[in-house]
């Protein structure tokens, strides 16, 4: 009975440390709204990432509300 008892504790502490471990993450995102100079929302603009270090290139288009997103960036410098 010791034996089990000790063998569900071990499995749980087991769970809850891959759980932790697996929060960790080399990837980052970048949300943002592109307004113009009287603070209107630009919908369809271009806006370009820039990776410093390697020069790689991420494009998106403004939604309707002048929103764009970046997802899953590797973790770095970037130029907007």
């Amino acid at each position: 009975m010791k034996r089990i008892f000790l063998l569900i504790c071990i499995a749980l502490t087991l769970t809850v440390l891959t759980n932790v471990a697996g929060g960790q993450s080399a990837t980052a995102s970048l949300r943002g709204v592109v307004t113009d100079v009287t603070r209107a929302v630009v919908p369809g603009a271009e806006v370009t990432i820039t990776q410093i270090g390697t020069a790689q290139q991420h494009m998106e288009r403004t939604d309707s509300n002048g929103e764009f997103s970046f997802q899953e960036l590797f973790v770095g410098e970037y130029r907007v």
